[in-house]
């Protein structure tokens, strides 16, 4: 096949919401712009001497990096270097392959660089590459492979090589051939366009009436280039074109690491997916209709990563996204649960020295973290964040979608109408509008929430005004900020983030860990809380803090009064709660209207309901609580199970008492209460290092077996408990018979040094010993080896290696070995 009929192959069409780009294909094309662009200059000073070619040019005191270049038309007094990092600069020395040549006296640029298209003049390094710049050096040309062909020049004045030119476009080529009236031209720079006259020699031959396209003369986008596959995106990526290209691509690889989406996760990328040559069929008259939005729709499409500029010469602010009505449109959308629903908002800027993004909540990775150790989640998304350029943040704290621009003044009217929901997108839109402000508080909420952890740490959230920000947020449903180890967050700024809670809330996620907050801090959130009523999921983490019991007691009022409550779970390892606060947290489960049983009316008698189905089944109630490391005993697991007992069923109840007194009265206390709650499918009790003993489990494990049908997940964490020698487990393994639903389960036991028997039923698979993780399987068949496994293989021993039992009941002592498994006849 010859070379033309490949890339006439490589334009085969696909669906314009479907052109995304990979990480990969972008390293390519960064790959390029170093090839390509590296400036060419001439320094002069240097002592002479012999290099070999590309041999590496430094300047220490600039940083500047670059290869030597022979040049043929070079003076003995130059030496031309191809620059790859940083700027040259004169007055300073310059070593060439480690040796000192001198200082440099003066630099002149070479007439082969790339200059910047925003005045023709000044040269481009790799890293002053815009996308701009790309497009007119790179992408138009490459993206019309076999040339244009033209109608209207003058054809006798034109020959094959020529080289034409267009001067108002600033589009260079030469002529392929010419055939009749038509002239083809292999493009080398910019876009030829209809109506602007093209000379060859300085001399005009005419202007092309139509450009003609043909199987053999077509255009398309970059990324059909690519591929001839369809790639479907995994996220937007909202940006303005005069950002670096290279800062472009290495926020694209930061995305993709921290969401762990790989090298060929494909991201949705206008300048590449649209076809440069037909922009009018991509954009369209209707922004619903364009292929920006077609791809935000994608079923694949995860969310939106918004890319903000930093500050660059020339008089570019930082975040001029902010400043251009597509990039609004893209944000409009992805804040707007009416169009997306399911999208996320990422941001992602260059802060000269590495990519910082912000994300939404906690990653996938974050999240495991966060449920394994709570606070180490949110501590490594908050040290990720912290150096995010507070410069940027600024920006988007006062943020006007109604003052931003367009390259085509209909676009801006149309977007701007449709934002305001105007019957036609065609007339001029309102200048404000309640739609605008709704838009702009969400984007500027938004902002407000990353820029607390930061200010925090700079002492600057009044300066900045973020609690003023963040409550006008009123379209806000889900908060979710944490301010691990933060000693700045004290009572009095804790004081300011009650005063930001949005009253439309419905989840709120705050992490106090190692912070600086106390009872004051806690009173002041609390007075807060009650005035979101929609609250529905509340998650408080204040492990090591000064709380204590006032403000845990003031915290429950507020929390007992919220009408929406489903979801509550408090974090209070290691603070100083003690039986008031407990006793305040009994008192508030009993007594709130979310959470106590419901009761119905029968023939003007009241009773209290035990069927599962006249409960509120879509409630999704859910309890956790940690306790551990406090003065929590067996007469506070009194208390909460005296609350348990007069609730309505839950969903899920995780309760962590590790390194407490609690003991096997308070584990009975509790086996007794788990009668109420039958419906349970999820159950997670960490008693890491406490008394209970054998008697306390087995009690517990009867009461699993008979009440808790329903469980899908079971979490048991024994760690530490020396009490426990082996019934307990014992009774742990006949329990599980019982439970048909089960899914999941875990159980710990490491570091308990005194237990002498571990009796599994034979209905489990064990993938992970620390911690055990156990799996039901229908019929499973278990076989162990006979002796211990050892690590060196010096021991040939078939008993150590197999674990078949029909040889290794033949190994010496295998009776009396065995003798607990075989009474209970659960392995052998």
């Amino acid at each position: 096949m010859a070379t033309g009929d490949k890339r006439k192959d490589c334009l085969e069409r696909i669906p314009e919401e479907w052109r995304a780009i990979t990480v990969r294909q972008l390293q390519g094309v960064r790959k390029d712009i170093i090839r390509r662009c590296p400036a060419h200059i001439a320094m002069e000073g240097l002592s002479q001497s012999r290099f070999h070619n590309r041999a590496r040019v430094s300047q220490e005191a600039t940083g500047a990096i670059g290869a030597f270049v022979p040049a043929s038309d070079s003076t003995e007094k130059e030496v031309h270097v191809k620059v790859e990092k940083g700027v040259f600069q004169e007055g300073h020395s310059v070593h060439i392959s480690g040796k000192d040549c001198g200082v440099v006296t003066s630099i002149k640029w070479c007439s082969d660089n790339w200059n910047s298209v925003r005045d023709w003049q000044t040269p481009l390094t790799p890293e002053d590459v815009t996308l701009y710049d790309f497009n007119y050096y790179r992408l138009s040309p490459s993206t019309v492979p076999t040339g244009i062909l033209t109608v209207g020049l003058t054809a006798s004045e034109c020959s094959s090589g020529d080289v034409c030119l267009q001067e108002d476009t600033r589009a260079k080529g030469r002529i392929s051939s010419v055939a009749d009236e038509e002239v083809r031209i292999l493009v080398d720079r910019g876009q030829f366009e209809v109506s602007y006259p093209i000379t060859i020699a300085g001399k005009v031959v005419g202007s092309a009436d139509a450009l003609l396209w043909n199987d053999e003369v077509r255009h398309c986008s970059y990324v059909e280039l690519l591929t001839k596959k369809p790639q479907k995106p995994k996220y937007f990526v909202s940006h303005w074109w005069g950002e670096g290209v290279l800062d472009f691509v290495a926020c694209l690889e930061q995305h993709a690491t921290i969401h762990s989406l790989g090298l060929d996760a494909p991201y949705w990328v206008c300048a590449y997916a649209n076809d440069q040559h037909e922009l009018g069929s991509a954009l369209g008259t209707d922004p619903k209709a364009s292929s920006f939005f077609r791809a935000l729709m994608g079923e694949e499409c995860r969310g939106v990563l918004l890319i903000l500029n930093r500050p660059r010469p020339g008089n570019i602010p930082a975040g001029v996204p902010f400043t251009r009505i597509w990039c609004v449109f893209e944000q409009f959308v992805a804040l707007t649960s009416e169009y997306s629903p399911k999208l996320s908002l990422d941001i992602c800027s260059w802060d000269g020295k590495a990519a910082q993004l912000l994300v939404q909540g906690l990653t996938d990775a974050e999240s495991k973290e966060e449920n394994f150790l709570p606070g180490k989640g949110y501590g490594r998304k908050q040290s990720r964040e912290e150096h995010f350029p507070l410069v940027i943040l600024k920006q988007g704290l006062h943020a006007e979608l109604q003052k931003a621009e367009a390259s085509v003044p209909a676009d801006r009217n149309r977007i701007l109408s449709l934002i305001s929901k105007q019957e036609s997108t065609e007339g001029e839109p309102p200048r404000e509008h309640p739609e605008y402000d709704r838009v702009n508080c969400a984007l500027r909420g938004l902002f407000a929430i990353a820029a607390w952890p930061c200010a925090v740490k700079a002492g600057q959230v009044n300066s900045l005004g973020l609690a003023e920000t963040l409550k006008a947020d009123i379209s806000l449903k889900r908060l979710e900020m944490a301010f691990t180890n933060l000693k700045g967050m004290d009572d009095a700024t804790a004081m300011l983030l009650g005063k930001a809670l949005p009253p439309t809330l419905e989840e709120l996620v705050l992490g106090f860990v190692n912070t600086g907050l106390g009872n004051e801090g806690a009173k002041n959130l609390a007075l807060a809380l009650s005035s979101c009523s929609n609250l529905r999921k509340v998650k408080l983490d204040f492990q090591n803090t000064a709380l204590g019991d006032a403000g845990i007691v003031q915290l429950c009022k507020c929390l007992g009064s919220l009408p929406a409550l489903r979801d509550l779970r408090l974090g209070l390892s290691e603070t100083l709660l003690a039986d008031e606060g407990i006793t305040a947290i009994a008192e508030m489960l009993k007594s709130s209207a979310a959470f106590r049983q419901l009761v119905k009316h029968e023939k003007g008698s009241t009773t209290t309901s035990t069927s599962f189905q006249d409960w509120e089944i879509s409630a999704n109630r859910r309890l956790e609580f940690d306790f551990g490391k406090t003065l929590f005993r067996d007469n506070g697991m009194a208390l909460l199970s005296d609350a348990l007992e007069s609730l309505s069923p839950l969903l899920a109840l995780n309760v962590n008492v590790y390194e407490t007194e609690l003991g096997d009265s308070g584990l009975h206390r509790m086996a007794k209460a788990l009668q109420s709650q039958q419906q349970l499918q999820y159950l997670n009790l960490v008693m890491a290092n406490t008394r209970v003993s054998d008697e306390g489990i087995k009690q517990l494990m009867t009461a699993v077996s008979s009440w808790l049908t329903s469980l899908e997940t079971f979490m048991l964490n024994l760690r530490g408990c020396t009490n426990i020698l082996g019934p307990g487990i014992a009774s742990y393994a006949d329990a599980l018979r019982s439970l048909r639903s089960l899914r999941s389960m875990k159980l710990n036991l490491r570091n308990c040094s005194q237990l002498q028997m571990l009796a599994f039923m034979n209905r489990v698979l064990v993938t992970d010993w620390n911690p055990l993780t156990v799996y039901i399987w229908n019929q499973p068949y278990l076989r162990f080896a006979g002796q211990k496994y050892d690590e060196t293989l010096s021991d040939r021993s078939e008993f150590v290696h197999l674990v078949n039992n029909s040889i290794i009941k033949h190994m010496d002592g295998f009776q009396e070995k065995n003798e607990d498994c075989l009474a209970l006849k659960k392995l052998f």
